[in-house]
């Protein structure tokens, strides 16, 4: 009798791990991530907030920075800490609780803000140049294609990767959709690849307005992150996951401002190469931000870059990926 009794009480013993093993694989299921760029253009995404919090799944740092539903299921916008400040969507469905882990927040690498001049880790940029292009509000008609098309061929000539940023504002976008959708064919046929920075969603500027420091983002600073949020959140909707990265208009900020970007855990990038700005004997060097605008607002930087390009003066550099301007060792 007593033997039938132990017998029976390991059976159940069983049975119960055998469902613990099932709870905790389910738990701790990998598909929660989805690394691609780009999401479903046609889903519907509400409650997008601010949310922070420090999380170790697997191997992976994460930093949770925003959370939102799409299409009614909970995600989470994160950043890789350990893999280049790489954004990500977690997918909440089968996730039952995150193993919160002790690390610094905002540790991202210290960076120089002097954004006019650059804010690049130099030990991290193996003789990269990083291409910025930046996509403005313009009353101009189409947009500046050879730029894009330039870059394309240079690329496909030499068989290297055709890596740039777009620092993208919703105020260029909506007079200039067809523009962006021919942006995103060649981004689909993989003729360029593209990390997209958050330009803010309005681009405020008054040419009435003469001091810098009072127009652009610092003209309503307590709008600034309403306004940087938008824009995030205009990305999400065409698709496209946004970045870590924030690109200030003009390059104008102040330190309210960049309190309120560091709160949102953005971070800033600067230029050390405005192409349109730099006189004939300043030579591109290892590291460089160059930054162009793409909005036929800039014609003299354009004709510039290009000229570059045809005389060869950027073989000696790789296109960079703009995540590796931070060094996150």
């Amino acid at each position: 009798m007593l033997q039938k009794k132990i017998v029976k009480l390991i059976g159940i013993v069983v049975v119960h791990l055998f469902f613990l093993v099932i709870f905790v694989n389910y738990i701790f299921k990998e598909s929660n991530y989805e690394d691609s760029l780009y999401i479903k253009s046609d889903s519907v995404i509400s409650q997008y907030k601010v949310y922070i919090r420090n999380v170790k799944y697997k191997n992976d740092y994460i930093l949770i920075i925003r959370k939102m539903k799409i299409n009614g299921n909970k995600y989470f916008l994160g950043v890789k800490v350990n893999d280049k400040y790489k954004t990500v969507l977690i997918n909440a469905k089968n996730i039952s609780f995150f193993n919160n882990v002790l690390f610094s927040f905002f540790q991202y690498k210290k960076v120089n803000y002097n954004i006019e001049k650059d804010n690049i880790e130099k030990d991290n940029i193996l003789n990269n140049v990083f291409i910025t292009i930046d996509l403005c509000p313009s009353s101009k008609t189409g947009f500046d294609k050879n730029l894009f098309l330039e870059i394309i061929k240079y690329a496909k000539k030499r068989n290297i990767e055709p890596n740039i940023a777009i620092a993208i504002s919703y105020s260029f976008y909506k007079n200039h959709k067809s523009e962006f959708q021919e942006i995103m064919k060649w981004i689909k046929n993989k003729e360029l690849n593209v990390v997209f920075i958050n330009h803010s969603y309005e681009h405020f500027y008054d040419k009435n307005i003469k001091d810098n420091q009072k127009n652009f983002m610092l003209y309503n600073i307590k709008n600034a992150k309403e306004d940087i949020l938008k824009n995030e959140l205009f990305l999400l909707n065409m698709g496209i996951l946004p970045s870590v990265f924030f690109r200030f208009p003009c390059l104008v900020y102040n330190n309210d401002i960049m309190e309120i970007l560091q709160s949102l855990k953005l971070i800033p990038v600067g230029s050390s190469f405005w192409v349109a700005k730099k006189n004939e004997n300043e030579v591109l060097k290892s590291g460089d931000i160059i930054l162009l605008h793409g909005n036929k607002n800039e014609e003299l930087g354009v004709k510039k870059f290009i000229k570059m390009l045809n005389n060869n003066e950027l073989d000696n550099f790789k296109l960079g990926f703009i995540n590796e301007i931070i060094n996150s060792k």
